[in-house]
Formats: structure tokens, C-alpha cells, sequence
């Protein structure tokens, strides 16, 4: 009987924030986001307004880990565990802050923002947020345990046998800055006038409102040399469960943290500061007026 064993501790830190070099410039620029619903004009600002504010996380995680391995006889037995702890520092979006500019059709942007004779088809949609937030303070963990046997049942046959428990925390927001519906989709009200709070909790210490304690992953294979140990054909095939924490990826992705003071109007009494019919403005310092922003 031979055996091995590793034992891995390791720790990392990553700020991944994305800015842009001169935001002040960037603004002076063009101060706010225009998008156009119809074609053929780009959008203007757009998500790269986002960059002006800055987004990402600062990241901090440790890990440990061991793993041991023994040969019994035409078995290879292994055991093992990890632990894994991650920290987030994510910063609160903010490019909502300038504005945003929706002109919903090509009539709507001749007219200056809203045509007088079609108000209901032919507007601009305005809508600006505000956060009240700093950086969000969220951390999770996950911690796993294997065993695995894999058996030499012929020369030229290894048959292996696996089973893997997880556990992956609910991840904590010390600043409660979570939101989630009030119970499943299905069960909840969807009355459009119903207050906000029936529907949906704010200020949430934590993401989910439960998970699950233990994710069991059988896992079982083979590899075969159909022609014999010396020949290089071998097939290979397996099957098993393989969960993940999926939300790390794609939940906390887009946190927009909106507060009080956000508000969306279709027209909202628009004064257009020019006309395209009467052409365009004279442009001062290669920019359009301050006043078009107003």
C-alpha cells in the first residue's frame, strides 16, 4: 500500500474596477445617454457611461484544501476537502446619475424630443437614478468533500466511482443591500397597483431566502483500451451531477441599487432645444449649447 497526500493554502486579491482615464472630460463631451429604438443612428454615451463612474469589485479570497490518495490492491482510493472564502467590495452604479435619453422614433428625434400631433407614439422617454449607497460589502463561502475509487478491473479496464458534497453559502451583505421577491414568482401578487413593498423586499442582509445545505454529485466513469494496454486507442465515457455556484457569475451581475429620487417620464412638458426641420445649432467649442441638456 503507497500513498500521497497535498495539502494547498493559497490567497488572492483582484481589483477589477473599469474607468475611464478623464471622466470629467468624457462628461463635458457628452453629459448624458441618448439611444435611438429605430434605426439609423448610433446610440450616443450608451453603456460606456458607465465607465465614467467606474464599476468592478475590489476581490479578497483565501482557500485551503487537501487531498489525500492511497493504492489498495487494483484500487485507488481518494479523500479530500476545500474550503474556499470570498470577500466583495462592489461599487454602487452610478452612470444612471447623468441621465438617460430614449427617443422612440425617428419622428419623435425630428421634432425635437416629442411630436406635438402624436404624443403617445412619438416621444422621448427621460428617466435618471440615484444611489445613496457606497461600496456594497458582500462575502460568501463554499466548502466541499469528496471520495472517489477508481478500480482496475482488467489491464486494459479502469471503472472509477465518485461522490462529491458541497455546500455553498448565503451570501451576506453587511450593508443589506439586497433585494428579492417577497416568495416565489408564481405565488406572489401581480396586481400592477399594489405598493412595491408587497411584491418585492428591499434591504435584504441576505440574497436568498433559503439554500440549499448539501448538494450531493455522484459521479461514475470508465476508460477501456479495446485493442489492449499497449494500444493508443482508448474510449472513454462517464456521467454525473455537477452543480455549481452559478450566482457569482451571473446574480450580482448588474446591480443597479437605485433610490429615491428616480424618475421616468414619456415627454414630461419636453421644450426642444432646436428643431432638425430648421437645422442645426451653431456648435461653440466643438459641442452643442449646455442649455440642450436642460
Amino acid at each position: 500500500m503507497s500513498a500521497a497526500n497535498q495539502f494547498l493554502l493559497a490567497g488572492s486579491y483582484f481589483a477589477g474596477i473599469f474607468q475611464v482615464k478623464n471622466p470629467s472630460q468624457a462628461l463635458a463631451a457628452f453629459p448624458t445617454t441618448l439611444d435611438f429604438a429605430q434605426a439609423p443612428f448610433n446610440n450616443l454615451g450608451g453603456a460606456g457611461n458607465i465607465n465614467v463612474f467606474g464599476f468592478g469589485r475590489y476581490n479578497t479570497q483565501y482557500q485551503l484544501s487537501e487531498d489525500v490518495a492511497k493504492i489498495w490492491g487494483n484500487h485507488r482510493l481518494g479523500l479530500g476537502a476545500s474550503f474556499a472564502r470570498i470577500y466583495w467590495s462592489e461599487l454602487p452604479r452610478k452612470s444612471g446619475t447623468i441621465g438617460h435619453l430614449s427617443v422612440q422614433t425617428m419622428r419623435a428625434f425630428f421634432q425635437g424630443g416629442v411630436d406635438p400631433a402624436s404624443r403617445s407614439v412619438d416621444f422621448t422617454s427621460l428617466s435618471q437614478s440615484f444611489t445613496s449607497q457606497g461600496n456594497l460589502p458582500i462575502s460568501f463561502f463554499n466548502f466541499g468533500l469528496y471520495g472517489d475509487d477508481e478500480w482496475r478491473a482488467r489491464p486494459n479496464l479502469a471503472v472509477t466511482l465518485a461522490i462529491r458534497a458541497e455546500h455553498y453559502s448565503n451570501p451576506l451583505c453587511r450593508s443589506h443591500c439586497f433585494a428579492r421577491l417577497a416568495g416565489p414568482f408564481g405565488s406572489i401578487s401581480h396586481e400592477p397597483d399594489q405598493p412595491y413593498n408587497r411584491a418585492v423586499l428591499i434591504n435584504q442582509r441576505r440574497a436568498f431566502a433559503a439554500t440549499d445545505t448539501i448538494l450531493w454529485s455522484p459521479r461514475v466513469s470508465f476508460a477501456w483500451q479495446p485493442f489492449g494496454v499497449g494500444s493508443k486507442t482508448v474510449v472513454r465515457s462517464g456521467f454525473g451531477m455537477f452543480p455549481g455556484n452559478a450566482w457569482t457569475h451571473s446574480f450580482f451581475d448588474g446591480c443597479t441599487c437605485v433610490r429615491a429620487g428616480s424618475w421616468t417620464s414619456p415627454d414630461n412638458g419636453i421644450t426642444a432645444p432646436f428643431l432638425l426641420r430648421d437645422g442645426f445649432p451653431d456648435v461653440v467649442g466643438g459641442s452643442v449649447p449646455a442649455r440642450i441638456w436642460h
